[in-house]
């Protein structure tokens, strides 16, 4: 192994993870702590994101995938609290000024919510954050809904939102759609 990189692995019956990052651990610290993780974002400011040193941080890959397990409930019931399989991926590569993550979960379910097909993906750079979670379908306390999607995209000057929920698949279909704006110390909503 280089002496100016990083390479770590967990491997066991139910959890998967790996980390490789082309940078000495010293340059990856430092970088982490130029980012300023902390101040990345500020709701209550006209300026929503501070992102323009996330540049600093060196390349790098970070992957975890893990399946539901006994051990778990160890911690928390598994009547309480339960997935199938879980996935997440980070991103920086060689080069880029932007990151990207994504998560996967086939089902989750905490209390009377269970969700199906879950994915969560972001990207950022010095200039925005953005995310998407998309839903396959959600049930809360027996109640089914079809397909659920939620966008949020951040820049300096606004933040804008994006709520779908659409079941085309009993009786009533329905598809309901809200944008959000949120610039200059006003919101404005759209269905």
């Amino acid at each position: 192994m280089n002496r100016q990189s990083i390479k770590s692995q967990l491997k066991s019956d139910f959890i998967n993870a790996e980390f490789n990052c082309l940078s000495s651990y010293d340059q990856f610290v430092s970088g982490l702590k130029q980012v300023g993780i902390e101040n990345i974002l500020n709701l209550d400011s006209t300026n929503f994101i501070n992102a323009q040193n996330l540049v600093a941080l060196p390349a790098f890959d970070a992957s975890v995938s893990a399946k539901y397990d006994s051990a778990v409930g160890l911690f928390i019931s598994d009547s309480v609290f339960n997935f199938n399989n879980v996935a997440l991926n980070i991103v920086k590569l060689p080069g880029e000024r932007n990151m990207k993550s994504e998560l996967v979960i086939d089902s989750i379910r905490y209390l009377n919510f269970k969700s199906y097909e879950l994915n969560l993906s972001m990207a950022a750079d010095e200039n925005m954050v953005s995310g998407q979670l998309k839903i396959d379908s959600l049930n809360v306390n027996g109640v089914g809904t079809g397909l659920a999607e939620i966008k949020i995209d951040m820049l300096p000057e606004k933040i804008m939102g994006t709520l779908l929920v659409a079941d085309t698949s009993g009786s009533p279909v329905y598809q309901l759609a809200v944008d959000a704006t949120k610039e200059n110390n006003r919101v404005l909503f759209r269905t």
